[in-house]
């Protein structure tokens, strides 16, 4: 009779009941790499841009002597807008992780970081 070892991530959906010629357990493998999976994405962004008076009160604050009063005509005279444009950006959209349990390497996709251990369900068959 042949053993042979299954490893399974340690996840609710994945656990299933054990055959009667099955041993299964819960354990930690041992992570060897994490690589973040990256997506690009389009993400609005506004911004608010001003635009200095124009013409006779543009030169009228500039030569003026009391700039504090300038700036603050100036500061009120201004036309404002705010502009909605859409980047890419680039995001994080999951790990790929690459683990070793008991002499085996393996690789999954998960949706976080799982630090230096990962939890994993191991299954012992008998043939």
């Amino acid at each position: 009779m042949k053993a042979m070892l299954l490893i399974v991530l340690f996840t609710p959906f994945l656990i299933q009941p054990a055959r009667a010629d099955e041993i299964r357990f819960a354990d930690m493998a041992r992570v060897l790499e994490v690589a973040p999976v990256l997506k690009t994405v389009l993400s609005p962004v506004s911004r608010r841009i001003c635009h200095p008076p124009t013409g006779d009160d543009a030169i009228a604050g500039s030569i003026g002597s009391d700039i504090q009063r300038q700036r603050q005509r100036w500061a009120s005279n201004n036309r404002c807008e705010t502009v909605r444009e859409e980047v890419y950006r680039q995001r994080i959209d999951g790990y790929r992780v690459t683990y070793r349990y008991a002499g085996h390497t393996s690789s999954a996709y998960l949706d976080h970081d799982p630090g230096k251990r990962l939890p994993v369900r191991v299954g012992i068959a008998m043939d």
